[in-house]
């Protein structure tokens, strides 16, 4: 005799043998019925020779099988025999209202189906992302953040289950709350960072962090979604460790030398007054600058900046200048001057930095 099919009628399983016979098993009793409609103590004959997992497969509901094979595979398939097997569905109605309903559900799901956010339910409909009691509590907590992270918008981001799934949602929390970042721009940057640097998810937000907390003590204006996270963190770092040093104010201010400063048309090349000048420098611009107010004080270099003359306060190019010679010009993010801002380099080195060292000489 063999087993040809098994499927749920109400509350019983019932399974048809290809002599066409059939026994059930009530899921609510555990009570076996047998092919005469009558209950008996076990189908032991009737089950001895299928097995559990050939019973899974001969299911005709897919999702019920799914639900089966989940309970199978939880156990590693430690069970002595089928009957052991379906004596246990009924401790896991909760997780089968679930998969009935095409959600992935964590076994250990406290909530009913009918007492889980509808809102949450909906979206995780058909979705590979496993529903938990954390879950629930955070879409409780933030169901904006759930319902725009699945607009149509978000069909193509690969992300949407790491953030919301993994350590990474509490950093992006973080983000949004804390640090102001719009939920779309987030992720946008999240999905760029992690396909073209090769982070996790969880490592990039915990790092993006990291940088925002940094650059907020320092500074209310910086870039919120810094390009080359892993460099632009690095130098946050840099200038956070210096921005928290004191250094010999006396000694600097020695070391401004005006006659490197200069004005033509709309444009002025001017000598910091303080080191606290040159840290926000770097924090403005984003590179490392605040790492060559050593030198300055020892003498082996100068800093120099290049402003609009209407904007004197607002960082552009940061000048390195040494033995009468322009070393490094950069902008923010360490980009070369525009054409513009060049041309004015040019005529400060022919104009300044020539005529000194014409009178050194």
């Amino acid at each position: 005799m063999e087993l040809v099919k098994v499927y749920k009628e109400h509350q019983y399983l019932v399974f048809e043998f290809d002599n066409q016979s059939k026994v059930k098993y009530d899921l609510g009793t555990n009570e076996y019925i047998g092919k005469r409609g009558n209950p008996v103590k076990s189908l032991t004959s009737q089950f001895s020779c299928i097995s559990i997992q050939d019973t899974i497969n001969k299911f005709d509901n897919e999702k019920y099988r799914k639900f089966l094979q989940l309970i199978y595979n939880r156990t590693s398939g430690n069970y002595s025999n089928l009957g052991t097997f379906l004596s246990k569905i009924k401790e896991y109605s909760k997780v089968e209202q679930y998969v009935l309903c095409d959600i992935n559900v964590d076994f250990n799901i406290k909530y009913k189906l009918s007492n889980s956010p509808k809102g949450l339910i909906k979206l995780l409909k058909g979705k590979d992302i496993i529903l938990s009691n954390k879950l629930i509590l955070r879409y409780l907590e933030n169901p904006d953040i759930f319902t725009n992270l699945f607009n149509k918008e978000y069909d193509m981001f690969d992300n949407y289950k790491a953030i919301i799934s993994n350590y990474s949602y509490d950093n992006i929390i973080n983000l949004i709350k804390i640090y102001n970042c719009n939920l779309h721009a987030l992720c946008e940057y999240i999905n760029n960072i992690t396909s073209f640097e090769g982070y996790d998810v969880y490592y990039m937000t915990r790092e993006l962090v990291d940088y925002h907390k940094m650059m907020k003590t320092m500074t209310n204006k910086y870039e919120k979604y810094p390009h080359n996270l892993s460099t632009q963190h690095m130098i946050t770092i840099r200038n956070y460790n210096r921005y928290n040093q004191d250094y010999n104010e006396e000694l600097f201010f020695k070391r401004i030398n005006t006659s490197l400063e200069f004005s033509y048309k709309d444009y002025v090349v001017i000598y910091p007054k303080l080191t606290e000048e040159v840290k926000k420098e770097g924090n403005d611009l984003s590179h490392c600058v605040s790492s060559y107010i050593d030198k300055v004080i020892n003498g082996t270099t100068n800093i120099l900046f290049l402003r609009k003359k209407n904007e004197p306060n607002k960082s552009l190019i940061t000048l390195e200048v040494k033995n009468g010679k322009v070393i490094q010009a950069r902008g923010r993010f360490n980009v070369a001057p525009t054409k513009d801002e060049q041309e004015i380099i040019n005529i400060y080195k022919e104009k300044v930095l020539n005529k000194l060292l014409d009178k050194a000489s």
